[in-house]
């Protein structure tokens, strides 16, 4: 049985905790939070504290935080400190450096630490990399569309909400350097804080361009990724009914995908890790890379 911690308990943090209840093998043991609810939420076994330091000292395997970004990279270096593995939500800070000194500290102290871009484990996203894999298709390009009207938040905005998934995925389907070639914000005049709609086009390597349309003023929820290739295109579309499928010829062959909850998969991968006791931080570098690039775009659209 894998011992669990929680700190944050908000509408992510009760994700997790519903998450954690439904899968075998692992077992929420604490949860840090301030809400007189949460006690309510996980049942009496599950031991509630209001201050975060005081579950470094329950004794668990590893932790999850469900905090905001501005508060995750001072938690996250503590609870490296202690030798706790972690799960961080994306993203892992939003400062490159701060970034850096995470990452730096875990492999320093032989800490693993996984960040929860959960769409490179939806099914789908999976799946389209398994058929990449098995065709040996030559990606050309890569095209993404997906927001939603909101969240606005004052502390961070759009680019950090959105942007990491997006730049995630282009991430892990092409390895080597990549660059931004252009970034623009479009506000659309709304005074909502943080409100904003961003176009990249980042440059990757062997020619492979990416252009990535996100933010949190789309009329409605989208979430597409649009793959081209040597063959045809694939494109998962996560509201779509049939979520992958592969567009050659006029004709769309719709790819099974398997019924699984990203987040479930997310935290049984932190577990295996945690059974393990071999979890390697190689991983954390397209992490990194991901951070960087957006620090580049705020710094282009606020010059």
């Amino acid at each position: 049985m894998v011992n669990l911690g929680l700190i944050g308990a908000g509408r992510w943090g009760r994700n997790y905790i519903r998450t954690v209840e439904r899968l075998s093998g692992v077992r929420l043991a604490a949860v840090a939070s301030r809400n007189p609810e949460t006690q309510t939420r996980v049942g009496p076994s599950v031991q509630v504290v209001r201050e975060w330091k005081s579950i470094l000292d329950v004794g668990l395997d590893g932790l999850i935080l469900a905090v905001p970004p501005t508060m995750q990279p001072e938690i996250a270096l503590r609870a490296i400190e202690a030798g706790l593995p972690l799960l961080l939500e994306k993203p892992m800070a939003l400062d490159p450096v701060l970034a850096r000194e995470i990452v730096s500290q875990a492999q320093a102290r032989d800490v693993y630490v996984a960040v929860n871009h959960i769409y490179l484990h939806h099914p789908a996203f999976i799946q389209l990399k398994r058929c990449l894999a098995e065709t040996g298709e030559r990606i050309t390009a890569i095209r993404t569309h997906s927001g939603n009207h909101g969240p606005f938040r004052t502390e961070w905005d759009a680019l950090w909400d959105w942007g990491p998934h997006d730049v995630a995925m282009a991430l892990d389907l092409i390895d080597g350097p990549v660059i931004v070639e252009q970034a623009q914000l479009k506000t659309h005049d709304s005074d909502q804080p943080g409100a904003g709609n961003f176009f990249l086009n980042l440059g990757l390597p062997n020619g492979v361009s990416a252009q990535l349309t996100f933010g949190n003023l789309m009329p409605q929820r989208v979430r597409q990724l649009h793959v081209a290739t040597s063959a045809g295109e694939y494109v998962f579309d996560d509201e779509a009914e049939n979520c992958l499928t592969f567009r050659a010829s006029e004709k769309d062959i719709v790819h099974p995908v398997p019924e699984e909850r990203p987040l479930d998969n997310v935290l049984g991968a932190f577990a295996n890790q945690l059974r393990a006791r071999a979890g390697s931080n190689v991983h954390l570098g397209d992490t990194v890379m991901n951070i960087d690039l957006l620090a580049q775009v705020e710094s282009v659209v606020a010059a």
